[in-house]
């Protein structure tokens, strides 16, 4: 096995681990909440995992950047990885670039920025996903691993609904005063059932991540079969780069 595909072997287990932390987390917060644990260690361990996912979530698909140019995949993951190192350089920035921004503006204005700020950045940490997906797509497809394309074509497409659906929601509940009806504070029953379905998509996409993070180890399992090596001989050291 060429050094080239153990590096994108190794990128898309990383990205494996930062799902797995993601989908940890939840659990593990409901399980301190129970125990009472208090808020600030609460706070302390879910910015260490989230922190550590995002390194992993960043490492990994740069050492994905290695896979050969024959796959037609490099666009796809070059892309996705530039998009992910500006929403991380956003991120590191944000708390001086609004700081800087207090000073210069109004109060009303500071919002307004910080406002699409924030949505830039989301949607570049959306279009980042999707060009990943896009690049494990191709991957299946040059790997002729037929279930695993299929696999990650039904994430975009799903994960697009969702996203579509949840941001459809949010948007007319914000624009009716959070629920409110016709007339301001009465009930809503529309923006009820909404809700409703908001927490529903909210809880569906435990199971897209559940879905996403087989497929990336599918996907690091092809690698190695397409290239006559299992992941016992690979791992033993048997075979040779």
């Amino acid at each position: 096995m060429s050094a080239n595909w153990s590096r994108v072997r190794l990128g898309l287990q990383l990205v494996y681990f930062s799902v797995c932390l993601v989908l940890a987390l939840i659990p593990a917060a409901i399980g301190m909440a129970v125990a009472e644990v208090d808020k600030k260690t609460v706070d302390t361990v879910v910015q260490v995992v989230i922190l550590l996912a995002m390194v992993l979530g960043i490492i990994g698909p740069m050492l994905c950047l290695s896979v050969p140019s024959e796959t037609q995949a490099v666009p796809f993951i070059v892309l996705s990885v530039m998009l992910a190192l500006v929403v991380l350089a956003m991120n590191l920035l944000d708390e001086w670039i609004l700081k800087q921004l207090i000073q210069q503006v109004d109060i009303v204005t500071f919002f307004t920025i910080v406002k699409y700020y924030l949505f830039l950045m989301f949607g570049m940490n959306v279009m980042s996903m999707a060009f990943f997906l896009l690049f494990c797509r191709q991957l299946g497809d040059y790997l002729n691993a037929e279930p695993e394309k299929k696999r990650a074509t039904g994430l975009l497409q799903t994960g697009g609904f969702m996203l579509a659906l949840m941001i459809g929601i949010i948007v007319y509940i914000a624009s009716t005063g959070g629920g409110a009806g016709p007339v301001r504070g009465q009930p809503n029953d529309l923006a009820a059932v909404l809700s409703m379905i908001l927490s529903g998509v909210m809880f569906a996409w435990l199971f897209w991540l559940i879905s996403y993070g087989k497929l990336l180890i599918r996907l690091r399992t092809a690698i190695g079969n397409f290239r006559g090596a299992t992941d016992t001989d690979y791992e033993s050291g048997r075979l040779a780069d």
